[in-house]
């Protein structure tokens, strides 16, 4: 939606841990509940968002929620927290690779206020997100990087 102009949301529910076991969970049908839940809270968030305007120099609106979160769970505006993955692949056979979540995330740094804070504490996360700006780097690095003699 950003790249069109178009104002952005993107909603995200799910565990932080054992990803693999409550995907089969999700998959088998266990969860039934779960997607027309997140749906709710989905148009909830963006009708009340919509109502007065998408905000002022947001490019995107990231939604997280945990999975027995409701449309009346409270809503907090949160920081991205600093996280990545371990491995999120994993070999099905010898040499054929699979996208797989089953080792979970791996936190950095202080937790409070961001987004993974506000989600185990029950909370809606949204956080707002500015996109594609161009980072600093000192004169050291623009040195190596550049080349401007051709």
């Amino acid at each position: 939606g950003w790249i069109a102009g178009i104002p952005a949301f993107a909603f995200s529910t799910g565990v932080t841990s054992d990803h693999r076991t409550w995907a089969e969970r999700v998959w088998a049908g266990d969860d039934a509940d779960l997607l027309p839940r997140a749906a709710k809270i989905s148009v909830d968030i963006v009708r009340d968002a919509m109502r007065k305007g998408y905000p002022n120099g947001v490019d995107m609106l990231n939604v997280n929620f945990g999975v027995d979160t409701t449309v009346d769970s409270p809503r907090l505006i949160t920081d991205l927290a600093k996280l990545g993955y371990d491995s999120i692949f994993r070999e099905r056979e010898p040499g054929v690779f699979i996208h797989d979540f089953s080792t979970g995330l791996r936190m950095r740094g202080d937790l409070s206020g961001t987004d993974v804070d506000a989600v185990a504490r029950g909370f809606v996360s949204i956080t707002p997100v500015r996109l594609a700006h161009a980072a600093k780097i000192s004169d050291e690095d623009r040195r190596v990087l550049e080349r401007r003699d051709r």
